[in-house]
């Protein structure tokens, strides 16, 4: 649950001499423990972080009750560090979208689907022209357009595509299940994706308020397609980022 400590109980001896702090010294503070420790004494926060539980158990034997002395480790803070990193593995930490890694790892899962079932993968490679004038310009600015730029791709993409950004202002969108029977030879792909790229070309190029300036920024694509352009991940990024600097694919997205 949101907001609640983790402890992780360390136990120590079984049997321990043990003597409770005296009140008026330290002063305890009480602490939740689980309903299923009916017979606990005390629990008193320690100067370490760590929690301390004494807790009486009362055997079978007719020796009387046995003390157990637990220490509760606090991991909370160790699980979110831990989950912090395993989310920054995959995703870009300014915008959340996704990085080279978690890409890469999609478009591989992506391409298999296609082979199994017969259908295209279209890589869209995208930057935003001016970027650099942008931030000399606006100074971090440039931040707060990208994180921007990330929101719209979110918000513009489907659910059959993936969107990461590459790193600098390079964004990739990965699009599944195209139809590749009436692919042309020699083309950009199937009609599907270059309507795809004028859709998020559209999106993003919409003006832009950065430290309270409107700027309008244009948009630069690139789009190759498996299995006519390249059969795997690395050759489909490479060649769609070519297409993106190639004056006459432009042309095509741009096209109504």
């Amino acid at each position: 649950m949101a907001g609640r400590r983790r402890f992780q109980s360390v136990p120590f001896h079984s049997h321990v001499s043990f003597r409770l702090p005296p009140p008026d010294a330290h002063p305890p503070k009480r602490k939740a423990v689980p309903a299923a420790w009916l017979y606990t004494i005390g629990a008193w926060d320690r100067a370490d972080g760590d929690t301390s539980f004494t807790v009486a158990r009362w055997p079978e034997a007719k020796d009387g009750p046995m003390i157990l002395h637990w220490l509760m480790h606090d991991i909370t803070q160790n699980e979110q560090r831990l989950r912090r990193i395993e989310y920054l593995a995959y995703h870009d930490e300014l915008t959340g979208l996704g990085n080279r890694r978690m890409l890469l790892g999609h478009l591989h899962q992506a391409l298999a689907r296609g082979r199994r079932k017969g259908r295209g993968v279209a890589v869209t490679c995208l930057d935003l022209d001016g970027f650099k004038l942008i931030n000399d310009n606006l100074g971090h600015a440039g931040d707060e357009l990208l994180r921007q730029v990330g929101a719209r791709l979110r918000h513009v993409s489907r659910a059959a595509e993936t969107v990461a950004r590459l790193g600098g202002d390079e964004f990739t969108v990965v699009i599944e299940d195209l139809d590749v029977s009436d692919d042309p030879a020699g083309s950009t792909g199937p009609s599907e994706p270059v309507l795809a790229a004028r859709r998020i070309k559209r999106a993003l190029e919409e003006p832009y308020a950065l430290a309270g300036v409107e700027v309008h920024v244009s948009v630069s694509l690139g789009i190759s397609v498996h299995p006519t352009d390249a059969r795997d991940e690395a050759t489909l990024i490479e060649k769609a980022v070519r297409k993106r600097m190639s004056p006459s694919n432009r042309r095509e997205v741009i096209r109504s």
